[in-house]
This record gives structure tokens, C-alpha cells and sequence, in this order.
């Protein structure tokens, strides 16, 4: 991730970039992925790709920190407290976007499509670390080494797909 972010964004503040990675892994040091591993591989793997798509450094805390408001103890105040207002938006913009339970399936989509467009309307970026969530989790099923975790090769597509509609 670091060489990423140098390469795609050399004046980033790695100081504060550290910070969102120890935070991040605080706050989740006692989830585990399917795997087994420690998750917080996965924040590391979406804010890798956020870089790689060059988005800025606010981006790439909310890439690193887009699971702690959903998953975690942290909230809105806390990382608005920390690093700024501005993640915390792209956090909670992230969380906001996770599906929910609907009577339809017509419902749901446009329920979604609201969500988007309304986080679009607000932050592109948070669109952008959604759609890095999503290729991360594509990839890791074309690719389950990707992040050298110790997958198995079990039911591959249910996983992707539970795990696409949960992110």
C-alpha cells in the first residue's frame, strides 16, 4: 500500500496515513477474516487500490477506515475527532451504502440507487471506495492468493456474492 500511495500521491501525509492503519487495526484487532487471517488485510488491500486509482489522501482514510463506524466500537465523532469531518463523511458515506432488508426486489434497487446518487451528489469518493471494495472482493475470487491469505477454494461464488451485497 505505502508504495502505491507514493507513487500515485507523493506529498501524502504518511504520518496520518500510519495513524488510520493503527486506529483501523485497533479497532478490529479482534475480527478475523473467513480465512482466518487479521482484517485488517482487507482495509489495507481497498486502500491500496483507492491509491492506485490516485484519489487523494482523505480517500484513502476512508478506504482504510470504511469498515470501523459499520463493524466496530469507533464512531462518526470519534474519526471526525481524529482525522477530520471529511473522512468521517466518506466513512459513514461507505457504511450508509450497505444493503438493507426490503418487501421487493424493486424496492431494494431503487433504495439503492437512491443511496448512490445521493452519496454521488455529496462525494464522488465515496462511490469510488465502494467500487474498490467490490473489485477487491472480485479479485479475491479470481485471485484468492491476491492478499496471500490462506483461503480455501469452498464456495467461491456464494462468498463473492454475500460478500459484494454486504459491502
Amino acid at each position: 500500500m505505502c508504495d502505491a500511495i507514493k507513487k500515485h500521491l507523493p506529498g501524502a501525509d504518511m504520518a496520518l496515513i500510519d495513524r488510520a492503519v493503527d486506529y483501523a487495526n485497533r479497532k478490529h484487532k479482534v475480527q478475523k477474516r473467513k480465512d482466518g487471517s487479521p482484517y485488517i488485510i482487507h482495509p489495507l488491500a481497498v486502500a491500496q487500490i483507492v491509491a492506485e486509482m490516485g484519489l487523494d489522501c482523505d480517500a484513502i482514510l476512508g478506504a482504510l477506515l470504511h469498515d470501523c463506524i459499520e463493524d466496530t466500537s469507533a464512531t462518526y465523532a470519534e474519526i471526525a475527532k481524529e482525522f477530520s469531518p471529511a473522512v468521517a463523511d466518506l466513512v459513514e458515506g461507505v457504511s450508509k451504502l450497505t444493503r438493507v432488508q426490503y418487501a421487493s426486489k424493486e424496492e431494494e434497487q431503487m433504495e439503492n440507487l437512491r443511496k448512490m446518487l445521493m452519496a454521488m451528489a455529496k462525494d464522488i469518493r465515496v462511490i469510488l471506495i465502494k467500487l474498490a471494495i467490490i473489485f477487491l472482493v472480485l479479485k479475491l475470487f479470481f485471485f484468492p492468493d491476491f492478499i496471500n491469505t490462506n483461503a480455501k477454494n469452498g464456495d467461491k461464488a456464494g462468498f463473492v456474492s454475500k460478500e459484494i451485497l454486504n459491502r
